[in-house]
């Protein structure tokens, strides 16, 4: 579980700042 935790954290926070960018840019 800590694994899949840590894989899926990394993951979201990845997509959290690529939608970030992602609106940014849209703005």
């Amino acid at each position: 579980m800590s694994t899949r935790e840590l894989s899926v954290g990394e993951v979201a926070r990845r997509s959290g700042v690529a939608v970030s960018a992602l609106h940014f840019y849209e703005r």
